[in-house]
């Protein structure tokens, strides 16, 4: 029976620290629109961080302040699957996050919890117009995350940390490029406002390096209506493995 025997914090091991760190991750990627289509992926990323902390030092209780900010760039062939339309294999499918955030340090005595707030920017881009019907789909997405890091000891080597977040849609559009495909209609833009995501994290750190799963979700809810035309409400599903180098 294995049994993990929690260590008591202690500043330098579990601080938010001013530094910077790169990474790669593979993932499962699933985006869908019930009863219309479902696009899947083997995505494959790269992503780059920073973080500066700044105010007292441990062993001062809670007064470590940190901003810090990151930007993701993911992609891999979709296939396509649709009720109406069939399939299509390996359409282009790609996306870019970014992320600023101001959080604080905790210490609890054996862990540190990290809360944080920020501004979010997803933007996600698909072909589809191998299919006769298909267009192009551009979608730019403004989000707060409100999160929270969980650190603790896993060893005397190693620092195990748990991010959970919650992102709030404050705005979305959603740009359809009609003109330059066999559909022969205008250029749509529809604006998508609401809907949320989820992120959750584990990494266990030793020294500069880290490696863990990683899970997103999004649920963003019908646009709006334009001369009958609108996207459907969808969900985003991806669940990954990553790897940081932190310096």
């Amino acid at each position: 029976m294995f049994a993990m025997t929690l260590l008591p914090a202690k500043g330098a091991d579990l601080e938010s620290k001013t530094e910077n760190s790169v990474g790669v991750s593979v993932s499962k990627y699933t985006y869908a629109e019930p009863n219309v289509m479902t696009l899947k992926a083997q995505n494959i990323g790269i992503e780059y961080s920073g973080t500066y902390a700044f105010g007292s030092q441990w062993p001062n209780q809670g007064k470590t302040w940190f901003i810090g900010g990151d930007i993701r760039y993911a992609t891999g062939a979709a296939d396509y699957e649709s009720p109406k339309d069939g399939t299509i294999s390996d359409t282009p499918n790609r996306y870019v996050e970014g992320r600023l955030i101001l959080g604080k340090d905790f210490d609890m005595g054996t862990y540190v919890l990290a809360p944080y707030a920020g501004l979010g920017l997803r933007l996600l881009h698909n072909d589809l117009r191998s299919n006769p019907a298909g267009y192009r789909r551009d979608s730019s997405y403004t989000t707060v995350p409100l999160g929270v890091v969980h650190r603790i000891k896993f060893s005397d080597q190693s620092v195990l940390s748990t991010t959970v977040e919650y992102a709030h849609l404050i705005s979305g559009v959603q740009k359809a490029q009609l003109a330059d495909t066999k559909l022969n209609l205008e250029n749509v833009s529809l604006d998508q406002n609401k809907g949320y995501g989820f992120r959750l994290a584990m990494m266990l750190r030793f020294a500069n390096m880290s490696f863990g799963p990683t899970v997103s979700y999004w649920n963003i809810a019908k646009s709006e209506v334009y001369k009958g035309w609108f996207e459907p409400a969808n969900t985003t599903r991806e669940i990954g493995l990553k790897a940081q180098y932190h310096f």
